[in-house]
């Protein structure tokens, strides 16, 4: 356990700078997204990364990637999920859709590791771009938490028009009714810090009631459980 002193540092550092936030202080040193430093974007994706594994876990534990053949991932970061994904599924071509920069770090690891007949990456900008279509599965993990609902609502509209009949979308996020505390803790402290804004986390009535609004049925919901705090939810374009 953290001494006192220092549980009240860590408190500290928190609290300062969301006062000042608060007052109209603008945000010094913001993280930006996209990222328009080099280097901001190493960082982001390193960061990303250590938990795209555990999220895959979870994901995995619901979904059978088994009877995927084409898979978009929207905002797959560097490709860590798409590549544990080849790994394990000989069946499977995956494309990775990102920032130009994310974008080409997906082609060098598939190049490197001699994924690049089956993991492809396809640059754009989700918040703008239409998406490739042909898919019998896409999937949103760890993207739409950290955008305002309209942009949400236009991303499931884009899922349903990349995916083919009947094809399955995958969400797995942290939602704010399953983790209240949580969705507090992480929203607050990051205020000072970055430029998503407020209410990021949603709840599973908003996913739900947007899904049914976008052209989806629900398949499955699988709320979080005390080994993670992603929901897990299949639906089906009709």
């Amino acid at each position: 356990m953290l001494p006192i002193l220092e549980i009240t540092r860590l408190f500290q550092s928190i609290v300062d700078p969301l006062q000042m936030v608060l007052h109209g202080v603008p945000i010094s040193q913001a993280v930006r997204y996209p990222p328009t430093d080099h280097s901001d974007m190493l960082l982001l994706h390193e960061w990303m990364r250590n938990g795209a594994r555990y999220t895959l876990s979870v994901i995995q534990r619901y979904v059978d990637f088994g009877t995927v053949e084409r898979l978009l991932d929207v905002g797959g970061g560097d490709g860590t999920m798409a590549l544990e994904l080849w790994r394990s599924f000989s069946n499977i071509k995956i494309t990775v859709f990102n920032m130009p920069g994310p974008a080409t770090m997906v082609q060098e690891q598939a190049a490197r590791l001699g994924a690049w007949d089956r993991v492809s990456a396809l640059p754009g900008d989700f918040r703008t771009d239409a998406l490739p279509g042909g898919n019998d599965m896409v999937m949103y993990s760890r993207v739409l938490a950290d955008w305002p609902p309209e942009l949400c609502r236009e991303l499931l509209k884009k899922a349903h028009t990349a995916l083919l009949p009947e094809g399955k979308l995958i969400i797995a996020e942290p939602l704010a009714d399953q983790n209240p505390d949580l969705a507090m803790a992480w929203e607050y402290s990051y205020l000072p810090y970055d430029d998503f804004g407020l209410h990021c986390y949603k709840t599973l009535p908003f996913y739900i009631q947007l899904l049914v609004e976008t052209g989806f049925k629900i398949v499955s919901v699988h709320p979080r459980d005390e080994t993670t705090i992603h929901c897990v939810i299949v639906a089906q374009k009709i």
